[in-house]
C-alpha cells in the first residue's frame, strides 16, 4: 500500500519541490495551503504522514498539531520551518510532532518514518 503524505505549507513554491522529491520516491502527495484546507483533507483521507509548515499565511502549524496527534491513529507529524529555534522545537515535541526538520528537505524514506513511529514515547 502506498504511503499518503499531506503537504501543509502556505508557499506554492515549497509545496511544489516537496510533492516533486516525494512523488519521485513513490509516494501518493496530498496538498493544502491552510489550516482549513488540511482539514478538510484529512477528513477526506488521513494520510500516513504530515509535513506541517510552522507558519502559514495567517495561521500557527504548531496551533493546528494537538487537534492532528489526539485522532485515533494519528500520523506521523513532521514539522517543518524555515526558522526555527529550539524553543520552537521543543514546544513541537510536547504538542505531539514526531521530527523537527529546520528545512524543508524531503530526502528521508518512509521507512525512516515508520521506524520513528513505532519507537516507544519517551
Amino acid at each position: 500500500m502506498e504511503s499518503v503524505v499531506l503537504v501543509v505549507d502556505d508557499d506554492p513554491t515549497a509545496r511544489y519541490g516537496m510533492r516533486r522529491a516525494l512523488e519521485r520516491q513513490g509516494y501518493t502527495l496530498l496538498e493544502a495551503e491552510s489550516i482549513a484546507s488540511a482539514e478538510l483533507q484529512v477528513e477526506k483521507r488521513l494520510p500516513d504522514v504530515i509535513l506541517l509548515d510552522v507558519k502559514l499565511a495567517s495561521e500557527s502549524g504548531l496551533e493546528y498539531l494537538p487537534s492532528l496527534v489526539a485522532r485515533k491513529n494519528p500520523p506521523i507529524v513532521i514539522v517543518v520551518t524555515a526558522h526555527g529555534s529550539e524553543r520552537m522545537a521543543v514546544e513541537a515535541i510536547k504538542l505531539g510532532a514526531t521530527i523537527i526538520s529546520q528545512n524543508r528537505s524531503t530526502s528521508m524514506s518512509c521507512e525512516s518514518w515508520s521506524e520513528t513511529r513505532s519507537k516507544p514515547a519517551g
